[in-house]
């Protein structure tokens, strides 16, 4: 799979020539050129690996990309405590020999990728507890549209319709992490600084509007960019409910959502959903587009409880 994201059109399911695989990338890869040129190494990398020691591919239905660049740049920040961003940096800046080197050795652990990445993207509390959880739908407001909640999302991302005060809440929701990621995490262009924006900015100012609105107009998807608002909101209402909460790290929306869909499709249809998941991917997406804002709202607090982890502190408490 060549996109960071799940993408029909980005999975490769035949040898291809180079031609076609130079335009795939083009279609569902990173605007950053040096991301394509990355990719394209990777997926050669991949195929001498699979020549060269197919037992590392021993229960790989699918081979995601993107998972594979944010895993290897994950370790470079670890390396040199760095952001996910900054590690990305590092990477494309590595050469060939040394990124297939670095993929060779993610692979030779024979661990669980997925897992491994997900570990990743956990979050310290370093303060306060996470609460809150979201009113039940209750009421004619709550019922779906006539052509179901997907459209409507459509409609609403095309749009980027915000609900009243969002932009102040999100400039409030910054005062409880260190930075905001909106898009691409391995993009140092989506991420807000929490610091230097509340910093330099008001609450009600409209420059940081501006920065937040054109961070979602930047998400291609209509749908998945009101998705994107959603999460915000959601984050937003869970520090006005419980104002002590405090994570050591960045509010990742594109993490968060993952998790999200990840977690509602597994309780949809129970634990043995776990090993099949990436085939299923599709539909878990799409169930999730569908779901009432209020059940959305729900699992994006699911989602964020089980990102956090407590410190050391608050396990003795």
């Amino acid at each position: 799979m060549l996109a960071k994201g799940y993408s029909e059109g980005s999975v490769l399911t035949r040898p291809v020539p180079v031609s076609e695989l130079r335009e795939r990338l083009r279609t569902f890869g990173s605007g950053d050129l040096r991301d394509r040129s990355l990719t394209q190494e990777i997926v050669v990398a991949l195929a001498d690996l699979a020549r060269a020691a197919p037992e590392r591919f021993r229960g790989v239905l699918t081979l995601r990309v993107g998972a594979l660049v944010a895993l290897l740049a994950a370790q470079l920040a670890a390396e040199s405590d760095l952001t996910p961003d900054e590690g990305h940096e590092r990477l494309v800046n590595l050469s060939p020999a040394e990124v297939a080197a670095r993929l060779d050795g993610v692979l030779a652990r024979g661990d669980d990728l997925t897992s491994r990445l997900r570990a990743g993207e956990r979050l310290t509390l370093v303060g306060g507890a996470i609460r809150w959880q979201p009113p039940a739908a209750a009421g004619a407001a709550d019922a779906p549209p006539a052509d179901g909640w997907w459209r409507w999302r459509q409609r609403e991302g095309a749009l980027n319709r915000v609900p009243k005060g969002f932009y102040a809440r999100v400039w409030t929701l910054l005062g409880h992490a260190r930075g905001l990621v909106i898009g691409d995490k391995l993009d140092r262009r989506h991420r807000i600084d929490a610091a230097a924006a509340r910093a330099a900015t008001t609450a009600g100012e409209k420059n940081f509007a501006l920065r937040v609105e054109h961070l979602l107009h930047r998400v291609p998807a209509p749908e998945y960019r009101h998705l994107s608002v959603e999460a915000l909101a959601t984050l937003a209402d869970v520090v006005a409910h419980d104002p002590g909460v405090r994570l050591d790290g960045d509010l990742v929306i594109d993490v968060l959502v993952g998790h999200a869909v990840r977690r509602a499709w597994l309780a949809r249809v129970g634990e043995a959903g776990h090993e099949r998941y990436d085939a299923d991917t599709a539909a878990a997406w799409a169930a999730f587009y569908d779901r009432s804002p209020a059940d959305v709202a729900g699992w994006f607090v699911e989602a964020l409880r089980s990102l956090v982890r407590p410190t050391d502190a608050d396990r003795a408490g």
